[in-house]
């Protein structure tokens, strides 16, 4: 999947949760996937634990949640360990919990992400 930075240096994708449309921004620095509480109703997740997240705004309690899968172009990985957050944010945070069985190679405002050969 190849992407293209925004204005801002942010690189945002539509995407798909448990089949449902959602766009990314794609945030190495955060550990998990994470998913406003809001959408997280209408995909109608499960809060299975609270869990102190660190963010821009400072630590908030969320949940834990699993993904049955996480979409993003050709790329799909299932049972993707997410954070569901009470923020004020509306996009998805797509975390190294999805990205880190990618490899990533960014160069020049375009950010290419591939499965990687496991074995």
């Amino acid at each position: 999947v190849r992407l293209v930075a925004d204005r801002q240096g942010h690189y945002v994708a539509p995407g798909r949760i448990n089949g449902q449309e959602v766009t990314f921004l794609v945030d190495t620095g955060a550990t998990l996937v994470s998913i406003p509480e809001s959408l997280a109703g209408e995909l109608g997740l499960s809060k299975m634990g609270s869990i102190r997240l660190e963010t821009a705004a400072g630590t908030v309690e969320g949940w834990i949640t699993y993904l049955d899968e996480v979409a993003l172009g050709d790329i799909r990985a299932t049972n993707v360990r997410a954070a569901i957050n009470p923020g004020r944010h509306e996009q998805v945070l797509l975390g190294m919990s999805f990205l880190g069985q990618l490899e990533l190679n960014h160069r020049q405002g375009e950010l290419v992400l591939r499965t990687t050969n496991s074995g």
